[in-house]
């Protein structure tokens, strides 16, 4: 049972960038179907964020923490 309150996870690229930011309920597990994740893009030259974007498109809190890495991003 949640308490209303937001969990938060960030993981990083091998450039120690934000890569991935993801949000939940309180007390869901990382492989629970409970997820919004967003990734960020960098440009190449500036390293400055050019882009976001969530699985299929999709930010509603449905996708799993730990298969970020697998989904398609639009």
């Amino acid at each position: 049972m949640s308490n209303g309150l937001w969990a938060g996870r960030i993981a990083y690229d091998a450039a120690n960038r934000i890569q991935y930011i993801g949000k939940a309920l309180s007390g869901s597990a990382e492989n629970a179907e409970a997820w919004s994740i967003k990734r960020l893009t960098y440009d190449g030259a500036t390293q400055r964020i050019i882009s976001e974007a969530w699985p299929g498109g999709d930010a509603s809190q449905k996708w799993r923490w730990d298969l970020r890495t697998t989904y398609t991003y639009s």
